[in-house]
């Protein structure tokens, strides 16, 4: 089963192994933190990767991207119906399979490459909706041992903040502390806390 979060609202995507996608709308309640699901469709199968990236064109509702087999990335812009909540896709481009991973990232994505460099694609609110990512920009290095990766949300990028978790192959669940500069440059600061053992018993962090 694959997931991905889709940002500012604290909703959920969930893939089944027959390849549907099933919506699931926050509540904001910790009880109770989805409502009952809804199917977005069929033939997701297709795909090796579906992320989240948050409120990306600034209109209140989250946006979806997806990698195919053939590393070619799509963009499904969201409608704020729980009932259908993507839009038909655009193709934003090739190449995509260069990456090991992609992560959900506030109003964004982070790609790992092969060599363990993670790259942060921030969302591009002004730009065609074919064109929904900003240019790369190097996030951090040495990150080829983690399985896993997920970011936090409205963290406020302070150097106090644990902005990244991270899996590695021995279940080891690390906090990476999170930068921030005047001049927009975001990273990790390499600095990172070890906060628990045994999560290779899970499939996904989101």
């Amino acid at each position: 089963m694959g997931s991905a979060s889709t940002g500012v609202g604290h909703d959920l995507v969930a893939r089944d192994n027959a390849g549907q996608l099933w919506f699931y709308q926050g509540t904001g309640q910790p009880g109770t933190p989805f409502k009952p699901r809804t199917l977005v469709g069929g033939g997701w199968g297709q795909y090796t990767a579906i992320v989240g990236m948050g409120d990306s064109r600034t209109d209140r509702v989250n946006d979806l991207l997806a990698r195919d087999r053939d590393g070619v990335l799509w963009f499904y812009r969201g409608t704020g119906d729980p009932a259908r909540p993507f839009k038909t896709r655009v193709r934003v481009g090739g190449g995509w399979n260069k990456f090991t991973s992609l992560t959900s990232f506030p109003n964004g994505i982070v790609a790992k490459d092969a060599a363990g460099v993670l790259w942060l694609y921030a969302a591009n609110p002004a730009g065609e909706v074919a064109a929904p990512l900003k240019a790369p920009q190097k996030f951090g290095v040495g990150f080829g041992t983690y399985g896993a990766l997920a970011f936090g949300d409205d963290l406020g990028w302070s150097p106090e903040g644990r902005e990244l978790v991270a899996r590695d192959a021995s279940g080891n669940l690390w906090a990476y502390e999170g930068s921030y500069t005047y001049s927009g440059k975001r990273g990790l600061t390499g600095n990172r806390t070890q906060i628990g053992t045994g999560w290779n018993i899970y499939n996904t962090l989101i």
